[in-house]
């Protein structure tokens, strides 16, 4: 082992994203929760577009704060 260097083992976050058929799902997800979204009748088009954003970004922040509950809990047993 050379100390210092980096390894060659691909990052393990890129490595799901770059997995067959992933970015298609991904795209037709984001679409499929626009489109259920347009069908609220009392929605406008630039309110389902903010929802749809806002519903996109939310998953990342409740996943990093699960994640870290479960280290501080961890810790404390």
């Amino acid at each position: 082992m050379n100390v210092g260097t980096a390894h060659s083992e691909v990052n393990p976050n890129t490595r799901v994203m770059n997995s067959r058929g992933i970015w298609l799902s991904y795209i037709l997800g984001i679409g499929l929760l626009h489109v259920v979204l347009l069908s609220i009748p009392f929605f406008s088009v630039p309110v389902v577009w903010t929802l749809t954003n806002i519903i996109h970004n939310m998953p990342k922040p409740l996943a990093v704060g699960a994640e870290r509950s479960v280290e501080a809990g961890d810790g404390d047993t």
